[in-house]
């Protein structure tokens, strides 16, 4: 069966192990970049196999984002965001499911 997020787009069926490495993410990022945050002149976070963002677990197919929008949705002071994805479909909804929360969280006009 196929699951898709509130504006159309597919989730990627995941085990509970990606659930929990995402989660292992997110703490170490957030530990590793108040480390370092005064000690460089710019933080830029890299995800070489970003997916199309969304996950969903288990038979009640609870949703949760992957690590490029994790990180996006952190209030973290995180200069530049490279996400890669060899398939271009999810790299393209990735990108649409991105744009609001990069938009809101992370825009500084120069």
């Amino acid at each position: 069966m196929s699951v898709y997020q509130p504006d159309g787009f597919p989730v990627t069926p995941a085990e509970p192990w990606i659930q929990f490495k995402i989660e292992t993410i997110k703490a170490y990022l957030n530990l590793f970049v108040h480390q370092v945050a005064a000690k460089v002149d710019e933080i830029v976070f890299v995800d070489l196999f970003s997916g199309n963002g969304m996950y969903t677990l288990g038979p009640s197919n609870e949703m949760f984002p992957g690590s490029a929008l994790m990180a996006l949705a952190q209030d973290l002071p995180i200069h530049r965001f490279v996400f890669c994805e060899r398939d271009s479909d999810a790299l393209r909804i990735l990108k649409n499911t991105g744009k609001p929360v990069f938009q809101r969280e992370k825009c500084n006009p120069a």
